[in-house]
Formats: C-alpha cells, structure tokens, sequence
C-alpha cells in the first residue's frame, strides 16, 4: 500500500467582505484552525510550527511561521499562535482579502514525543483537557453534522465564515 506522508494541513479562505478589525481576523483564524485541526486529529498526526498567509485587498501577501514548543493538534492552542503570528506581520493599515494557516512539520501523533517533567504541569494538563474536548466536538459533528457544533463569533458574522 501506497500511502503518502502527510507534510503539512493547511486552509485557507476568501472573506465574502475583506477583514479590517482584529475581531474579525480573530473569527477568521479560529475558524480556519478548527478546520485544519480538525483534519490533523482524522489522521492521527500533530504539527511542530505554524505557518499564516495573508493576502491583502491590493493582492499583495506576507507570511510568516513560528515552531511549536509542543507538537499540537488543538484548534485553540495554533489559533492562538496563529493570531500572534498575523498581528506580528500584517499590516493594520490594510484590508485582509484572504488568511491561509498551515500546520507544519508534520508527525504521526504516536511519534511526538514530549519531554515529560517530573510533576505535570499546568500547560500539560490545560492541553490534554483541550485534545479531549476538541476530540469530542469532532464525534458530535461526524454524528449530527458540521454546524451541530461551532463557535459563537463564527454566528452571523459579516465575513462569511458560517457559510463554509
């Protein structure tokens, strides 16, 4: 059997009205890593960095990438690291047209190994609640569809994000 490794999971979107506020490049970034990681958990694998792409209303683009201190498949931790990787580069001046996030640096999740400390701390545990979580709202979607579960800020939002 012929199967290809997985290098990165990436999304990316097209705003139905270009992004000017921060809570709006917020929703558009929890969106797409909800998606990106959502796939990520499907195939068993984590990513050790974050890549974002932003295309702005004059099409030019900007990018940038960070690694992870631990590999990840938890929408909430790369949205965050995502977020922080968008306002580090873009320009505030301009209207985001699209946002592309891209997990990098791949790895089967049996494979990411995590230097374990002596106590668990805070993070570790913070972490696992999260991949439970996030790995439940996965089965009740797989059961009762897509938007039987989703984030509120993604509700009747004005850049199309609830239509995906």
């Amino acid at each position: 059997e012929d199967v290809r490794e997985i290098k990165s999971v990436g999304n990316g979107m097209t705003f139905k009205t270009d992004i000017v506020t921060e809570d709006e490049l917020s929703c558009g970034i929890t969106a797409l890593a909800d998606s990106i990681c959502s796939r990520m958990r499907r195939a068993c694998v984590k990513c050790r960095g974050v890549q974002v792409y932003i295309r702005y209303a004059d099409f030019k683009s900007v990018s940038k990438q960070k690694q992870l201190e631990i590999p990840t498949n938890v929408s909430k931790e790369i949205a965050k690291e995502a977020l922080n990787l968008a306002n580090a580069v873009r320009d505030k001046r301009k209207a985001i047209r699209m946002l592309r996030i891209t997990g990098i640096n791949i790895e089967h999740q049996d494979n990411c190994g995590v230097q374990l400390s002596l106590f668990e701390d805070a993070h570790t545990k913070k972490h696992e609640k999260l991949e439970r979580l996030e790995t439940n709202i996965d089965k009740i979607r797989k059961k009762f569809g897509k938007g039987a579960i989703t984030f509120g800020s993604a509700i009747g939002n004005e850049i199309g994000i609830d239509e995906e």
